[in-house]
């Protein structure tokens, strides 16, 4: 059986802070979470209220690279477990390349500053 956690990108062990609401919720609120990593294709956010698989969701990431908060999309790919930290694991998805030269920005700053 395949590992349901191979990722095509390395996600390095990164404790951020991040906001992230559900898509499908005209309403929803953004909820306040830290990620136990996070990379281009995804991060692991820790939450004891994990949302359903297949949720689409947008992250929103402060970073000191840019103005505005970097803001992508994902998806819920699994739920932690009782053997892990509680969370979800999430793909990002539909990323513009703008998206993709702010995260790296963002990690970038994360490793200088």
């Amino acid at each position: 059986m395949p590992d349901r956690h191979f990722r095509s990108q390395p996600r390095p062990e990164i404790r951020v802070r991040i906001r992230y609401r559900r898509l499908d919720e005209p309403h929803a609120r953004e909820v306040d979470a830290l990620t136990r990593n996070i990379g281009v294709g995804g991060a692991f956010i820790l939450t004891d209220s994990p949302l359903p698989v297949g949720s689409s969701i947008e992250i929103s990431i402060s970073s000191p690279a840019t103005w505005e908060p970097v803001r992508v999309r994902g998806e819920v790919r699994w739920i932690g477990t009782e053997k892990e930290e509680a969370g979800m694991g999430v793909s990002f998805r539909d990323l513009h390349p703008r998206d993709v030269v702010a995260l790296h920005d963002f990690f970038v700053s994360l490793q200088f500053g």
